[in-house]
């Protein structure tokens, strides 16, 4: 949106997510279904892959609610819009956990991690209505999703050779955030193939659970410096980069350190409010270091990455990162199953976020040679080749600046006539 295009660009991209997101859907369907021989045969307890298995088939029916609910804030975000979705998280976690205690109470619903997947959906369709009400009441429409706003052009959804520049953009931050998942399911197999494997997995889940909650915070951080760098780059002020990969590090570090040692002195209280088992409560204690090193770690990966995908250099970072990922299952399959070192469990997670530290570290240094300059320029010859032809764009502006004057919006009016003479210089 840096460089003007939200209208023309923003609605078909939309539409182009979703295509994506539904064949992502189908692929959950088939995995959720698929889940319990594959984790049986991975060497999960059967009953474990049983309620394993239950418990994502159930989560099916929230995901096209959360995804959508996440294509739509990436734009507002873009637009710097924030509070749309500020306050649609704000509404969906009220009615998220109020749903939750009515549905896992034991003297209310009694409906266990079903009741949580239930909840879980009501509160994301929940979300995504307030986010749409709130988007259609500030007049964001023709920004977000609207086709034939200010300066929009038709442009086909399905189209070949633009579907592939789409998924070359969208593909790689797709793998980076799946890896992350997976990476913590490849964990639950190797802490399954331990001895004592059903109070290991308890705690692991919980320690899972805990750890992706705050690695959030940090997720929101990468998107807000993607936001604001690709808001550079397309404005064509390179020189800012610099400023604002250092800004957000200046965020990133004592946040980091903050969340990860609260994250290591509360977990003991933590496992107390997640469990009576005396068992999993020692585990859980005994494991608190791995998640502290692992949100520090991802903290700094998450950062490095969206400065990568607001200089669209996401491709790169990613097939790095899925490097760091794989090399992350096999030291913390050597460090936790063979050696057992310092403890089994604590040596999966430590292993594992060994491997994520080092990858995040390998991504700074990539962005250390990024030349902004050279992308700024490079991303603008690209709008400049997807660009309609200039009369056209002569003829939209004078259009939208009679549009508006019309109804008397002075600020859009005056908007659409100052772009004029950018487009026909260039």
């Amino acid at each position: 949106s840096g460089a003007g295009l939200a209208e023309r660009d923003n609605p078909v991209l939309l539409r182009r997510a979703a295509v994506m997101l539904l064949f992502a859907l189908l692929f959950s369907t088939g995995a959720a279904f698929a889940a319990r021989p594959l984790l049986e045969a991975a060497g999960m307890p059967s009953d474990v892959a049983a309620t394993s298995a239950t418990f994502a088939q159930w989560s099916l029916t929230g995901l096209p609610f959360m995804w959508a609910v996440n294509a739509l804030e990436k734009i507002c975000d873009s637009l710097r819009e924030t509070r749309p979705s500020l306050y649609a998280v704000v509404t969906g976690t009220i009615i998220n956990v109020g749903a939750s205690v009515v549905a896992l109470h034991p003297k209310l619903l009694n409906w266990g991690y079903r009741g949580l997947t239930a909840s879980r959906t009501l509160a994301s369709a929940a979300q995504l209505a307030v986010l749409v009400s709130l988007i259609m009441s500030q007049h964001l429409e023709a920004r977000v999703w609207k086709r034939g706003g200010i300066g929009a052009r038709r442009q086909a959804t399905i189209n070949g050779k633009a579907m592939r520049s789409y998924l070359a953009v969208a593909v790689p931050g797709a793998l980076l955030m799946w890896g992350e998942w997976w990476s913590f399911e490849g964990l639950a197999i190797l802490a399954a193939w331990l001895p004592n494997a059903r109070p290991i997995l308890a705690s692991h889940a919980t320690l899972y659970n805990v750890t992706v909650a705050t690695n959030m915070v940090f997720a929101a951080l990468g998107n807000a410096i993607c936001a604001v760098v690709g808001r550079s780059i397309g404005a064509q002020r390179p020189r800012e980069v610099p400023w604002q990969c250092m800004g957000a590090l200046v965020i990133c570090l004592p946040l980091a350190a903050t969340v990860s040692g609260g994250l290591y002195f509360s977990i003991p209280g933590l496992a107390r409010f997640f469990t009576q088992d005396a068992d999993v409560q020692r585990l859980i204690k005994a494991t608190a270091l791995g998640p502290a090193v692992t949100v520090a770690a991802f903290a700094l990966l998450f950062t490095a990455f969206g400065v990568c995908g607001g200089a669209g250099r996401q491709r790169q970072a990613a097939s790095q990162m899925l490097f760091f990922y794989v090399g992350g299952i096999g030291l913390a399959y050597y460090t936790g199953v063979v050696r057992g070192l310092p403890e089994p469990l604590l040596g999966i997670w430590l292993g594992n976020a060994t491997a994520v530290g080092a990858g995040a570290i390998a991504t700074f240094l990539f962005v250390g040679c990024i030349r902004w300059e050279t992308v700024s320029r490079v991303m603008a010859d690209e709008q400049l080749e997807v660009s309609p032809p200039l009369w056209q764009e002569d003829a939209r502006m004078d259009q939208a600046f009679l549009q508006h004057s019309v109804q008397g919006d002075e600020t859009a009016a005056r908007s659409s006539c100052d772009r004029a003479p950018a487009v026909r210089a260039s």
